[in-house]
């Protein structure tokens, strides 16, 4: 019964390009990943450079970062936060 139960979730996977999807998908991942280190690794010359490279790091480099900090990390994220405020206005 699992066999063929893994049969068919092999054919079903083939069927919808379940394979080539994951493949796009780690792909993409990887780029973005990519992207943010390159991000990181340029100087910021300026508050809008610094607030471009906050913004990739609160979106897509480590969300997380933002919500679950130390005390001094808090107040680093609060201070990216407002320098992004700034270069907006």
């Amino acid at each position: 019964m699992a066999r063929a139960y893994a049969a068919r979730l092999r054919r079903l996977s083939r069927a919808v390009g379940l394979n080539d999807a994951e493949a796009a998908y780690r792909a993409a991942g990887d780029a973005l990943c990519d992207l943010c280190a390159r991000i990181a690794d340029r100087p910021a010359h300026s508050l809008g450079d610094l607030a471009v490279k906050a913004h990739v790091v609160k979106r897509y480099a480590a969300p997380e970062w933002w919500s679950s900090c130390d005390t001094s990390e808090c107040i680093a994220a609060q201070v990216l936060d407002a320098v992004m405020e700034m270069s907006v206005s």
